[in-house]
């Protein structure tokens, strides 16, 4: 096993991108369902999901979605801040409306 620092705190979900699939969350502070268009994702297929549920000032996190991808010797983390707190997510092949 090896460790790695990716730089989040306390990550709420962790989940493979599919491809063509839409992202929806919960934002835990309007209790809206959120949709994040599969086209955010295009690119990212098969790289790793995280979502930050807080920001942590200690840690240096953020709250917001971290895209992992490994590059053959490290992994490149990309930071996407959104404004909700979300509460577990789901990559989905269906499309319904945001709220």
């Amino acid at each position: 096993m090896t460790l790695y620092n990716l730089g989040l705190s306390q990550p709420e979900d962790v989940r493979l991108i599919p491809a063509g699939q839409n992202l929806y969350a919960l934002d835990f502070n309007t209790s809206q369902v959120l949709k994040i268009a599969q086209d955010n994702f295009a690119s990212f297929a098969g790289d790793i999901l995280f979502v930050e549920e807080k920001s942590d000032p200690f840690l240096c996190a953020a709250a917001g979605v971290y895209i992992v991808h490994w590059e053959g010797g490290r992994f490149v983390v990309r930071f996407f801040p959104i404004n909700a707190l979300l509460e577990h997510v789901t990559f989905a092949p269906i499309d319904i409306p945001a709220l």
